[in-house]
């Protein structure tokens, strides 16, 4: 059963996803010359902003798409039940 995007462990991951993307981009950034003595090692804060806010809308995105999915489920069963009520008259 997939894991609630909420949940402890969830957002321990998530923050763990964070902190390997922050270390990728600095390690990727001192390696294209980036000289850490002028501010080099210093990440675009709109970068991280940017990829933060992107992974908050997909996460957003699946929670609708989940809800959307669970209320054409209940419309699919209420017109079965209506169907069954209709043949019955």
């Amino acid at each position: 059963m997939p894991e609630s995007a909420g949940s402890p462990d969830s957002k321990m991951k998530k923050k763990e996803d964070w902190n390997y993307l922050k270390q990728t981009l600095r390690t990727n950034h001192n390696m294209m010359g980036g000289d850490p003595a002028q501010g080099g090692d210093q990440l675009d804060p709109n970068l991280l902003t940017f990829h933060e806010k992107a992974d908050e809308l997909v996460e957003e995105e699946e929670e609708l798409r989940n809800k959307h999915l669970e209320y054409l489920k209940e419309a699919a069963k209420l017109l079965t039940e209506e169907g069954e009520l209709i043949s019955n008259v």
